[in-house]
């Protein structure tokens, strides 16, 4: 370390941390951080153990993105983008005229009886050629059986015997289809011309324009205007997430502005991609518009609803400035913006827009999808609220049922370090220059929220993997092992005898959100974005069977007793499969959303699940109905968990509290304050009414469940908690966003039996 040397000041600090270095001052400075383990350790308070730095730099050497990755394939969309700003697609069922690329040969259309008309499809008149896209034509029609005029779109007759493309086709039929709300255009029918050659859709007709020739004619929006299409555009994205749908292609021309009604209508869902559809990603096809896809697109990661939320905050950028979030001088400066750098706040190019209105456009556009906004609902519930104050706003269908207080929750949390998320590549950037990863050492714990209540003894173990944020921990039967699931797609083994890691297993490109250990510990399973869920032999650490669920896995748990696996997947479905088969058993239909968390009773004749939709659910599991619906939290519930006698339940979440209730009545017991910030998961150890409950305030809170009394709680991780689990032993592993594995002995702590 440098001596008797003087540190820059933490405003350099955090202008290293966000910007790459250009100037001779800077490259002062990284070259003084590179020597100073002090200023190593204030970079990592700033960053709140939450960038991508670490995790970065252990990959320094990947200078070229996967032939797999999406990358390629946008940086050569980005570049016709370049040299033709007009030849973007276009895919608008309106009436604004696309430019044209020269004479368009319309052979296809089979004649009419009717000269006025450009020809026929079906019983259709053809009465103009609206537009021309990558993957076909949009027609304007008279449908002669109803008597209405229609939009048509029809597969390009290049395409008609490409397998690929008439599946994507299709696929945006079934998508579009499936989803019915005032603010997405709907599609009337599927049909296909006389002869069986082409197929094609038909679609509501839509009078107006394109939201992206708005911002052509007019530059940024007004306030009143930003809100309403704003909300509009939020409510159809949740209409569709709630359908499993991700569009992918959000931007301002598939956003269609309604001349006759004044509503925002989002169309094209070509590129959508149903959540359980995973059989066309690799076929090579642009994922997306360049200015407007999120990282996770341009890296060609896995991708799931918040994908289009990044999408969104673009648009609203765009809205309130006039501009894109990101521009630069070549296609590939676009898309490394896009990936590396943080985009300048909305409101250093307009004085006028609100500061929440600001803030709220950050968090959509953080590099982290966790960083973003839970849910499109949460947004569109958020500007409806700020609209209200400047116009009666009419009703608007959201499809989470009850989200009041979570946008507020999560704004709060973000607003903190909104610009955090974004840091990770410009310091790899810092990185490469220096020719040296800036492996920060750790320095001590980071800042606790203030406390008065007692302090017990600290962690009698530090596991640290040096893999990145965990989310998923679990004992073996024996205590003897412990499995983590790791946001960089492995699963981690820990001999906990040695201290040790035993085995590291990569077993998914995306995050391990989920792992559960059998009741005779010989398998574990593990659950993914891409709804994979894999069975894997702990002896030999083979994966002996594998198979897709209804859609990204946020939680799974092995029953205890027998071999079922229960299954609850981001987009509100939730059941048991048998892991042999990989067969579905039993369904459990009643959350509207998002299920955070699933969890057996001990006897295992109850299920307990966690929603987005605020509400936590008990199960009676050999009939497969609700047996009793917990009611109180004020936003999203993160973590459920049944004493040991299964005589109580506790839920966490969002809303900063833990709750007790019976498990038999479902009546609320009591409330639990404490935590300063969101619960991420609450579990009850294997005797008496012992709760732990943790969160984003990084605390191990204790509590006596029974009598409702808080016990002195634990300190020592440097980020977020999200994830602990109670060996039958006795032994509270917790781990989250600092990548350690802490065990605490609670033995000593006494609850009422």
């Amino acid at each position: 370390m440098k001596q008797n040397c003087t540190c820059p000041p933490p405003e350099a600090l955090e202008k290293l941390l966000a910007e790459s270095a250009g100037d001779p001052a800077e490259t002062d400075i990284i070259e003084h951080v590179g020597e100073c383990s002090g200023c190593q350790q204030k970079l990592e308070l700033m960053a709140d153990s939450q960038s991508r730095i670490i995790e970065l730099v252990a990959h320094i050497d990947r200078t070229v993105p996967s032939r797999e990755s999406a990358y390629w394939p946008a940086l050569q969309a980005a570049k016709e983008l370049d040299q033709d700003p007009a030849s973007q697609p276009t895919f608008v069922p309106g009436t604004t005229p696309a430019v044209p690329r020269g004479k368009e040969s319309l052979d296809f259309l089979e004649p009419s009886d009717d000269p006025a008309f450009l020809g026929r499809l079906g019983h259709f008149d053809v009465t103009r050629l609206v537009g021309r896209g990558g993957m076909g034509y949009v027609f304007e029609a008279h449908d002669n059986y109803l008597h209405r005029t229609v939009a048509l779109k029809v597969l390009d007759p290049q395409l008609a015997n490409d397998d690929v493309s008439k599946q994507r086709f299709c696929r945006e039929a079934r998508a579009a289809a499936a989803i019915t709300h005032d603010h997405v255009v709907p599609v009337y029918q599927v049909e296909k011309m006389s002869d069986g050659r082409l197929p094609f859709l038909v679609m509501q007709l839509i009078q107006g324009e394109t939201l992206e020739k708005r911002l052509a004619r007019d530059g940024k929006l007004p306030l009143v205007d930003i809100l309403r299409i704003g909300l509009q555009t939020s409510a159809a994205l949740a209409a569709a997430h709630s359908q499993g749908v991700i569009h992918r292609d959000l931007k301002p021309s598939n956003i269609l502005l309604d001349s006759s009604s004044g509503r925002a209508k989002l169309t094209d869902f070509g590129l959508a991609r149903c959540i359980e559809d995973l059989s066309l990603t690799r076929t090579g096809f642009v994922a997306g518009t360049p200015l407007y896809m999120s990282p996770e697109q341009a890296l060609g990661t896995a991708l799931d609803e918040r994908s289009d939320l990044f999408s969104l905050g673009a648009v609203l950028y765009e809205m309130s400035t006039g501009r894109p979030p990101f521009r630069g001088a070549t296609p590939l400066a676009v898309l490394k913006q896009i990936t590396d750098r943080p985009a300048s706040p909305a409101r250093t190019l307009n004085a006028d827009l609100p500061a929440w209105l600001n803030d709220l456009i950050q968090q959509l556009l953080s590099k982290r999808p966790d960083q973003r906004p839970v849910s499109a609902a949460v947004v569109a519930e958020e500007l409806g609220k700020r609209l209200s104050a400047f116009e009666p706003v009419s009703p608007v269908q959201i499809p989470a049922v009850h989200t009041t207080g979570a946008c507020e929750t999560v704004m709060r949390q973000h607003r903190r370090s909104r610009w955090l998320a974004m840091i990770g590549g410009m310091a790899l950037g810092a990185a490469l220059m220096l020719g040296i990863g800036l492996a920060f050492k750790k320095g001590g714990t980071a800042p606790q929220a203030t406390s008065n209540r007692p302090v017990g003894e600290a962690a009698f173990a530090t596991l640290k993997g040096n893999a990145g944020p965990i989310w998923s921990v679990e004992f073996t039967p024996d205590g003897k092992k412990l499995v983590t699931g790791v946001e960089n797609g492995t699963v981690k083994i820990w001999d906990l005898e040695k201290l040790q890691p035993e085995s590291t297993l990569p077993v998914n490109e995306g995050p391990t959100w989920a792992t559960s250990v059998s009741a005779d510990g010989k398998l574990f399973a593990t659950g993914h974005d891409d709804g994979s869920v894999l069975i894997v032999d702990f002896t030999t650490g083979e994966t002996i069977r594998s198979f897709k669920a209804e859609g990204p896995v946020r939680s799974l748990k092995f029953a205890p007793q027998g071999t079922g696996l229960a299954i609850a997947t981001r987009n509100g479905h939730l059941g048991i499969w048998d892991p042999e088969t990989g067969e579905r058993t039993t369904s459990f239909i009643g959350h509207k959303g998002m299920i955070t968390h699933v969890t057996f009773s001990n006897d295992g004749k109850m299920l307990g699940s966690a929603g987005g939709d605020s509400s936590a659910r008990i199960w009676n599991v050999a009939t497969g109905r609700e047996k009793t619906e917990l009611t109180g939290h004020t936003a999203g519930v993160y973590g459920i968990s049944f004493s040991a006698d299964d005589s109580l339940v506790a839920t966490g979440g969002w809303d900063r509290t833990v709750r007790v209730w019976d498990s038999s009545s479902g009546q609320p017991l009591g409330k639990l304050d404490g935590h300063t910030s969101d619960v991420w998961a609450v579990a009850f150890a294997p005797t008496g009414h012992l709760l732990a409950s943790v969160g984003e305030d990084r605390d191990v809170r204790l509590w006596d469940a029974r009598q409702l009394k808080e016990l002195p709680l634990r300190e020592g991780h440097s980020g977020t908690i999200y994830t602990m689990a109670f060996s039958k032993q006795g032994v509270l592993a917790t781990a989250g966003r600092d990548g350690a594995v802490r065990l605490w002995n609670v033995s000593d702590i006494k609850a009422v039996p």
